[in-house]
């Protein structure tokens, strides 16, 4: 018997007839960790934008483009900054509430479309851990009210 055989013949030894619980615990903590999301119960706060001079369908695209240039490994920085130039904070708050929460993988900075290890995030979230301090700042100097309420 190898070295292998070995260690597995002892861990089902030490397991039992328990080793159908044993399977069960990480399922449920999966289950428990992420019952949000599978019931479609995650919250968003939704921002007020009254007085948005946006429609519903621009502030979708605004939020798919935002979305774009930070889901994939690397951030396209100028696709954020002309695609929030010039709104008003109503306007953001549109596109912030079209944006919604989105699965954000942190060790990758990726996208994380099953939302099995990473965590939803809203699209300030999402800002702050893709762009740089020096990105953020010039953000905050444009766009002061992004990082307010």
């Amino acid at each position: 018997m190898s070295n292998r055989e070995n260690i597995i013949d002892k861990i089902l030894r030490i397991l039992g007839n328990n080793w159908k619980a044993v399977l069960l615990i990480p399922i449920l903590v999966f289950l428990w960790n992420f019952k949000d999301r599978l019931l479609g119960t995650e919250k968003l706060k939704t921002l007020s934008s009254d007085g948005a001079t946006i429609s519903d369908e621009v502030a979708q695209n605004i939020a798919s483009a935002l979305f774009s240039a930070m889901a994939d490994i690397g951030t396209d920085e100028d696709l954020i900054f002309s695609s929030l130039r010039g709104l008003s904070k109503a306007d953001f708050a549109k596109v912030y509430n079209a944006f919604g929460l989105k699965c954000y993988e942190p060790t990758t900075g990726q996208f994380d479309p099953l939302g099995v290890i990473g965590f939803d995030m809203d699209l300030v979230a999402w800002l702050t851990s893709e762009l740089s301090a020096s990105e953020l700042e010039r953000l905050k100097r444009e766009l002061p009210f992004v990082f307010s309420d």
